[in-house]
């Protein structure tokens, strides 16, 4: 739906900016809706979308090199 698509959408920037400010996060976009809602109380007139963890890392990982074109893409 375009409400699902406009949550991603703004969720894509939340996490940029967190990255930016030096947090560290991860989309989580498997999870249980009705677990989710009850521990952060929300009513069920609600769909979560995604949920994120938020916090400052202990460590940041290395950057993993790139692949060249040729190696991801598929000619038919």
């Amino acid at each position: 739906s375009a409400a699902t698509v406009d949550c991603s959408i703004a969720m894509s920037f939340m996490i940029m900016q967190a990255t930016d400010l030096g947090l560290g996060t991860c989309w989580l976009g498997s999870f249980n809706q009705e677990a989710v809602k009850k521990a952060v109380e929300i009513s069920d007139d609600y769909t979560v979308v995604a949920i994120s963890p938020l916090g400052y890392p202990t460590e940041i990982p290395a950057v993993r090199p790139r692949k060249s074109v040729s190696q991801v893409w598929i000619r038919k």
